[in-house]
């Protein structure tokens, strides 16, 4: 029943669509459709790289597809939203995403370096150009439409060559407050890590124990407790990458900073699950 009143509801909207911009635009984005999603097996797949550190990838390409084929030229997007495996490139540029490891890599207004896109007057050719002060960034008019703008065809973005070296590390608090006061210091301090994730206390409780090993857990919970960290508990998961030295330098500030307010180190395991 809700698959077809979606079908039905999709279809009113195309009637009202077409009303407004003429036939011609029903054969255009039939054209399109199937230009870029006719053989979508076929197509999905490729990846073409465009200058040093930038690629071509279609709207459609799955993330772990992209991904796949980077890592043999020794690059990576970098980007990983919670969808990560399900989610596409140009879902991404259309919704405006934010991944895991953003303060690395950056968000996708970073790597969208230009693409195509199929509007109602024609093809929009977005260039790639470096940053300049001299008027409206024209990329900035597509970000996050959700294809209210235009039909995203093909995307460029930039690309990173693969870190040395990526590590995940797991810290505990006291509670709440003395957690956040410890990423504020991190964050002003602009300490070089991939990500941060401070957990409330409901959301540490899940963690550990979806983390398995009733036993093990159970000898953490007590360590812990011994160095003030109890019921109120909460967890903090941060990841570095880069050069070895970067990440040692990373942790041990982070770590450094972290005790000033009550963290506790809990050992690799955790970060290693995450």
């Amino acid at each position: 029943f809700l698959e077809k009143a979606a079908e039905e509801l999709v279809e009113e909207r195309w009637k009202k669509v077409i009303a407004r911009a003429g036939e011609g635009l029903r054969e255009r984005l039939d054209e399109v459709f199937v230009r870029y999603f006719g053989d979508f097996e076929e197509e999905r797949v490729k990846v073409r790289p465009s200058g040093k550190n930038s690629f071509v990838a279609y709207p459609y390409h799955v993330t772990v597809q992209a991904e796949s084929q980077l890592a043999p030229l020794g690059y990576t997007l970098g980007h990983y939203p919670q969808s990560w495996e399900l989610s596409t490139i140009g879902g991404w540029v259309a919704s405006r995403s934010s991944g895991q490891q953003s303060m690395r890599y950056g968000r996708i207004e970073q790597m969208f370096a230009g693409g195509r896109i199929e509007t109602l007057q024609g093809a929009l050719d977005i260039p790639t150009f470096p940053a300049s002060s001299a008027g409206p960034d024209l990329r900035e008019f597509f970000l996050g439409t959700e294809g209210r703008m235009g039909i995203i065809t093909e995307v460029k973005a930039r690309v990173t060559p693969l870190p040395e070296h990526e590590s995940f590390h797991v810290l505990f608090f006291p509670n709440w407050e003395a957690g956040l006061a410890a990423v504020r210091e991190i964050v002003q301090n602009k300490m070089q890590l991939s990500m941060m994730r401070l957990s409330n206390r409901i959301e540490t409780i899940t963690q550990l124990k979806l983390a398995g090993g009733e036993r093990v857990i159970a000898l953490l919970e007590q360590f812990l407790a011994l160095r003030g960290a109890g019921d109120d508990k909460v967890m903090f998961t941060f990841g570095v990458t880069g050069s070895i030295g970067q990440c040692k330098s990373a942790v041990s500030l982070t770590r450094k900073i972290s005790k000033r307010h009550g963290g506790v180190g809990a050992g690799p395991v955790l970060g290693k699950k995450w």
